[in-house]
């Protein structure tokens, strides 16, 4: 009798020995599986937010492109404008002169031809500031899908991580699961910190282009009729 006892004993002792042999053998693999998990979530993630922010700074780009058009369009409208004012001014000018029978091309000779080209250069230059504030937002559009691209190698670094931890054990594998935790709220984050930067850059840049519509129209309008009251009191010193 006691010895039948005893071979249970020692055949529940193998069971519990075997048990807990394929437990240990075990958690390792479901700690990986859901470290594998949890970093392939982090990669779609990460590519998510990453596509999403590209179209977010090509729709910049495109902005800045449509209203810097827009805007210089507008800018030579107004600079033909005011250059057929000042063009009908020295008609009127020209006009009188000839009804008084006065000789006024001292007052025409250099600043007439002046007057008549002054505003391909003051577009050409126009076209320049305008051109040179898209060039800067390409080259910011660059550099910032730079920097949202390379986030993938955070996961492309704990995905090695989790290759080292495979033959580590459980308490790489744990750690290396909080860390991908971790990386899930913060990568996102970093590359909405990013697109918030580019489309403050990019608003910049569209004040920009703004202040050099502006500035030549300003420089048109004081520069033309700067001329035309030179020639006006040339003019009217001629006639009396």
């Amino acid at each position: 009798m006691r010895k039948t006892t005893t071979v249970f004993d020692k055949s529940c002792i193998l069971v519990v020995i075997s048990v807990v042999a394929i437990q240990a053998s075990v958690v390792p693999f479901d700690l990986i599986d859901d470290a594998k998990e949890d970093l392939e979530a982090l990669r779609q993630t990460v590519l998510g937010a990453i596509l999403a922010a590209e179209n977010n700074l090509d729709d910049f780009s495109l902005d800045l492109q449509s209203f810097a058009s827009n805007t210089e369009r507008s800018a030579i409208v107004t600079v033909q404008s005011e250059r057929e004012a000042i063009n009908s001014s020295l008609t009127v000018l020209k006009n009188l002169a000839h009804s008084a029978e006065a000789d006024i091309s001292y007052c025409l000779d250099g600043r007439e031809n002046y007057l008549s080209n002054l505003h391909i250069t003051i577009l050409a230059d126009l076209n320049d500031c305008v051109f040179g504030k898209i060039v800067q937002g390409s080259i910011v559009l660059r550099e910032i899908k730079y920097l949202i691209d390379i986030n993938i190698n955070s996961v492309n670094a704990l995905e090695f991580q989790l290759e080292l931890c495979n033959a580590a054990g459980d308490p790489c594998i744990t750690v290396l699961i909080q860390e991908i935790e971790l990386a899930t709220e913060r990568v996102p984050q970093q590359i909405k910190v990013e697109v918030l930067k580019a489309e403050e850059l990019f608003g910049e840049l569209k004040i920009s282009v703004q202040e050099c519509a502006d500035l030549k129209i300003s420089q048109y309008v004081t520069t033309a009729n700067t001329i035309l009251d030179d020639i006006t009191q040339c003019v009217d010193a001629i006639i009396g």
